[in-house]
């Protein structure tokens, strides 16, 4: 879950719903879940996906995935358009 989700008054939005996204995407390439966003918030200790798999995948769904899982929300997309022009953009 995004750190927003961790707060009552956390800014929810689609944001919020793009880091799930992004953290399923990531969860089906290493069949694993993801670092909990606060342990992350505390301490970032997650290898981008772009390292990890730019041998395996496109490097444009890569940075795609990274952007979506980014901790603060701002610095996420802040719509499912953008996220998806991410995932598009060859």
């Amino acid at each position: 879950s995004p750190i927003e989700q961790y707060d009552r008054d956390g800014n929810i939005g689609p944001w919020t719903d793009i880091y799930a996204i992004g953290a399923t995407m990531r969860s089906c390439l290493e069949s694993a879940p993801p670092i909990p966003a606060p342990a992350r918030k505390q301490n970032e200790t997650m290898s981008p996906a772009t390292k990890l798999f730019k041998k395996k995948f496109p490097g444009h769904m890569l940075k795609a995935i990274d952007w979506a899982m980014e901790i603060e929300p701002d610095n996420r997309p802040q719509s499912i358009d953008e996220f998806q022009q991410a995932l598009q953009n060859n």
